[in-house]
């Protein structure tokens, strides 16, 4: 349970408390290739650099230094100054924000857990290997289809939600020769029945995340992202139009010539496999909830409009 942070802001706060969302540590869980880079490069453009910047720690926890130094090497002083921090290993960091000093709240955007897939078996495969979300020294994308990565990678937002930095007491360099410590943490939790902690994870959404957001519905999630924390975030929505529409207008900018030629039929071909959906069961009940959790937020939208005089 997070002691510090902010629950869903249209449907568990109260009016009185609504100042802290925009007041606190608003912190984004980058979840890979759900609109994770149009979010990341929008970001300094929206919110630009806090005058005082604490010189430890970049604004966006990218890898385990990172999340590392935030919890061994910041004072709570230091923490504090934050106002925004985004980055794959950030759920935890809120419980390390002293609640008298600010308050901290959760946000991410979510995509179909299958569809992700094929978009990270892409990425990994080209794009980025070297990534630590990866895994490349344990399997490389390259080498394999995208069955094969689909399971190497399964429920990997399940293992975001979970996230335990005493996984993770190792530095990057060290992670490269050994294990990366979401597939380390994954492996020993995989050892136990993981059902208990699934339900307390989805049932828990609605408290732990103050807004979700759909990839497949971005604009409207950046339009509610940005009446929780009272940033135009319509701005990221206009940054990733205009690279589809690029995409649309010069085929030849593609990194990936046949990426969306194949794309459909890998969904498909992981859908209509029995061993991927069970692989991937934990993301498919988070995704479910998510889900459920928008379409109420909308209504509550909606609601309110009515409300006005």
């Amino acid at each position: 349970t997070c002691r510090n942070c902010l629950p869903n802001y249209f449907l568990k706060s109260e009016e009185e408390d609504r100042f802290k969302y925009r007041s606190g540590i608003a912190a984004f869980l980058l979840h890979l290739k759900s609109g994770a880079t149009t979010m990341h490069r929008c970001f300094p453009r929206l919110l630009g650099l806090p005058k005082q910047w604490p010189k430890k720690l970049p604004a966006s926890i990218f890898n385990i230094d990172h999340r590392l130094i935030w919890k061994y090497k910041l004072s709570e002083f230091d923490r504090a100054m934050y106002e925004y921090i985004d980055g794959p290993s950030v759920m935890g960091i809120c419980d390390d924000v002293d609640v008298t000093l600010k308050a901290c709240s959760y946000y991410m955007l979510l995509r179909d857990p299958i569809e992700r897939a094929v978009s990270s078996y892409f990425y990994c495969k080209y794009h980025r290997p070297d990534d630590e979300l990866c895994a490349t020294m344990q399997l490389n994308a390259s080498r394999v289809d995208v069955k094969t990565w689909a399971i190497h990678q399964r429920s990997f937002l399940f293992t975001q939600l979970t996230f335990d930095i005493r996984y993770c007491n190792m530095s990057k360099e060290q992670q490269k020769e050994l294990l990366p410590c979401w597939y380390r943490q994954r492996m020993l939790m995989e050892q136990t029945n993981l059902q208990p902690t699934l339900e307390f994870v989805v049932n828990d959404l609605v408290n732990k995340f103050a807004v979700i957001g759909m990839l497949e519905r971005f604009a409207e999630s950046m339009d509610m992202f940005t009446q929780v924390y009272g940033i135009n975030f319509t701005k990221c929505a206009e940054k990733q139009e205009n690279a589809i529409a690029d995409l649309v207008s010069d085929p030849s900018r593609r990194k990936i010539p046949h990426q969306v030629d194949d794309k459909d039929g890998m969904v498909s071909q992981l859908r209509n496999d029995k061993e991927v959906m069970q692989a991937f069961r934990y993301d498919i009940a988070i995704y479910r909830r998510a889900h459920e959790i928008f379409e109420q937020q909308r209504q509550a939208i909606a609601t309110a409009k009515t409300k006005l005089p």
